[in-house]
């Protein structure tokens, strides 16, 4: 069974991303950025912030960005 890999108070794996109120499953993902200093979800056509945790303080937080991409797709 892979695990997630985690990057402070959020983590990422097959299922989605895990933030504090649970898991946003990749389906429901339509893109993932950093918004005015925070990690943020668009999911529905709405950007969240993922955890409420600045980007600052995510470690390895463009190796968190990239695999983003990946699962979803994005910038190859």
């Amino acid at each position: 069974m892979a695990k997630n890999v985690q990057f402070g108070d959020v983590s990422i794996g097959r299922p989605g991303i895990a933030i504090r109120k649970g898991i946003v499953p990749w389906p429901e993902v339509e893109a993932v950025n950093v918004r005015e200093g925070y990690v943020s979800i668009k999911r529905a056509g709405k950007w969240m912030a993922a955890g409420g945790t600045p980007a600052k303080k995510i470690p390895n937080l463009y190796l968190f960005l990239h695999l983003a991409d990946r699962f979803l797709g994005v910038r190859g």
